[in-house]
């Protein structure tokens, strides 16, 4: 019994990751198959038919565009709420004077949209977990709530401690890890739940704390990891058992809060459970719990601050002590001061976006009983495997209406970037190229090639020359990087009648495939090419981001690639990239990727072999 409960909670939890149909009917069958075969009970048959089923109706479901009208706001973080007519949902932004349940008059309802590069967040994505897909920045409240939720939050929303503990509204100075497991909130239950069991029994203790998490749902937010810690005491409360309890408590869960299915909030609780109830070695557990720590910060932040990571449980009790403090007024100054030490101290955090090779590794540690020399490699990999990647890569990063190109040469031996463009409402640098470099544990760059002075191009040098070293900028068509590969930049000498016939043109190769990367250069550029040099490239970066300006038939005739490649905004006002420019693509058999619909591409090669893969979840093999 036990064993098949778990059974159940692991295929339902498989279900809701898979997060589709399809998925799921694979994952039923393969359960019911299994347990015909081992138990050869009807009843047990049936229950899991039913629980697949209900499953089935939870990840189903599509995103229809909302109508305009009255909505009701359910739910609200830092710079968004989400509010309902009952059919729909939606994203409101502007919104900072609303409160629970105020009723708003939403119009001008359009997708959801936002840059997708691979490792970074995406608020298009962790939305359509949800069936969440639209979104508007033009609502008016039309009757504020007179309920007692809204008038709270009213009152506390000034206060960024009473924000980030009673609502898990944060901003930068709070660590993430802290609100998103809800340690303050969780530490005071904890602390509550042993003050109960010391006045009265287990059952009664019980009933009390489940009746006061519902109590302070209903005052402040049900946040889903008050949801999880509900449910898990409710499963303490009806059975002995871990393994049911575990079991009835996650299945329900999942079924409440499907799109938390791979969330952290779940994820690591369950682990830590897990670890609590099958290993009984006290030495043992702690050092599971931490490298589960660490592995989990890795996988879903792709980063772990050292002094956090080590502080945790130090950081739990405290913050549970200062949410206690809060109750009486007295807290927010100890928040505050706390907050301001601990961005005091040295940052030391570690970046690392998981590659195939740590999961594989992970899995394999799991399969072997976590036996240590496998420990030691997991701990290790992180640390050294960008240094250690034979592989080539070109990596056209996703600014919107810009361009950026970062190359990484095999080990790490020199790292490239091609233009740095910046926007006017968005700082490129801090929120998109840093963080990307930062995954990808690039300290510094051997060379900045700016192809030519445009703000989509040139924008973000002088930035981000000041985070990170730069070796060498190169702003003249005479001069090229310094790598060990072959690198070339066309035409040095040329007569260019205006700023983009300036760019620098760039070819190079690695592992037999030719790469070129046009800048903004026009028309007039590509036939000088063509007079001058005998063209021939496996990727081509399409000029001036796809424009009719640029990429000519008997340019493209003529160089042929398999690949180009767009770098463009979404809803750009210049209409790139040209429709023209596409149709001679696809007339000429070039498959041709955009980045407004695609998000980052990358190109990793490896003696003749080409993987391309982008942030949208294409991939494909490329041929010679």
């Amino acid at each position: 019994m036990k064993t098949y409960c778990l059974l159940i909670f692991f295929s339902v939890w498989i279900c809701m990751l898979i997060g589709n149909q399809s998925g799921t009917c694979i994952v039923a069958a393969l359960l019911l198959l299994y347990l015909y075969q081992r138990y050869k009970k009807s009843t047990w048959i049936l229950i899991s038919i039913g629980i697949i089923l209900v499953s089935l109706i939870r990840v189903s479901g599509s995103m229809n565009k909302p109508e305009q009208g009255r909505y009701v706001v359910y739910e609200i973080h830092k710079n968004y709420c989400l509010a309902t007519n009952k059919k729909e949902t939606v994203v409101l932004y502007q919104c900072d004077d609303l409160s629970f349940y105020d009723q708003v008059d939403v119009k001008d309802i359009e997708p959801i949209e936002d840059l997708k590069n691979i490792g970074l967040f995406s608020f298009s994505d962790h939305m359509a977990k949800r069936k969440i897909g639209y979104s508007s920045s033009s609502s008016a409240c039309v009757q504020p709530s007179a309920s007692l939720k809204s008038y709270l939050y009213r009152c506390l929303r000034s206060d960024p401690m009473a924000l980030a503990c009673y609502y898990g509204i944060y901003d930068d100075t709070v660590s993430e890890i802290t609100i998103q497991l809800g340690l303050p909130i969780l530490s005071f239950f904890s602390l509550w739940k042993r003050i109960l069991q010391r006045w009265f029994t287990r059952n009664v203790s019980q009933g009390i704390l489940m009746f006061s998490i519902l109590l302070y749902g209903q005052l402040f937010v049900m946040t889903p990891t008050l949801i999880r810690y509900f449910l898990f005491q409710t499963g303490r409360y009806f059975f002995k058992e871990w393994e049911t309890s575990l079991a009835f408590s996650g299945i329900l869960f999942l079924w409440i809060v499907p799109y938390g299915a791979g969330e952290f909030t779940f994820v690591f609780p369950v682990i830590m459970q897990l670890l609590r109830y099958s290993c009984h070695d006290l030495k043992e557990r702690w050092i599971l719990e931490k490298v589960s720590l660490f592995f989990c910060q890795l996988v879903f932040f792709h980063k772990v601050n050292i002094l956090s990571f080590l502080t945790f449980g130090l950081n739990r009790k405290i913050m549970g002590m200062m949410f206690l403090l809060s109750l009486s007024g007295t807290g927010r100054t100890l928040f505050e001061t706390w907050n301001q030490w601990m961005h005091q101290c040295p940052d030391l955090t570690f970046y690392y976006l998981p590659s195939f090779f740590f999961f594989a590794l992970l899995i394999v540690w799991i399969l072997t009983r976590f036996k240590k020399r496998f420990l030691l490699l997991c701990f290790c990999l992180p640390f050294f495997e960008t240094s250690l990647n034979p592989f080539f890569q070109v990596i056209l990063i996703n600014i919107g209406q810009g361009d950026c190109t970062l190359i990484v040469e095999p080990f790490k031996r020199s790292a490239v970037m091609i233009d740095c463009g910046q926007n006017l409402y968005r700082d490129n640098v801090e929120t998109i190229i840093l963080p990307v470099l930062q995954q990808w544990q690039i300290h510094s760059l051997d060379a900045l090639i700016i192809t030519h002075d445009d703000f989509d191009h040139s924008g973000g040098k002088d930035q981000l020359q000041r985070k990170i070293p730069v070796k060498k900028v190169i702003t003249k068509r005479e001069l090229v990087p310094d790598v060990g590969y072959p690198f070339h930049s066309l035409l040095p000498q040329r007569t260019a009648k205006d700023e983009n016939d300036e760019s620098i043109v760039s070819l190079f190769s690695y592992d037999g495939f030719v790469y070129l990367w046009m800048g903004d250069a026009g028309v007039d550029v590509e036939y000088d090419l063509m007079k001058k040099y005998h063209l021939n490239a496996d990727v081509l970066k399409l000029g001036h981001h796809g424009s009719k300006t640029s990429s000519s038939y008997d340019f493209l005739d003529t160089v042929r690639p398999k690949i180009g490649l767009v770098s463009a905004g979404l809803h750009n006002r210049y209409g790139h990239p040209s429709s023209q420019v596409i149709s001679r693509c696809h007339s000429l058999g070039i498959h041709t990727l955009d980045t407004k619909e695609v998000g980052m591409i990358r190109l990793c090669t490896f003696h003749g072999f080409m993987w391309m893969e982008t942030a949208s979840g294409l991939m494909s093999l490329v041929e010679k």
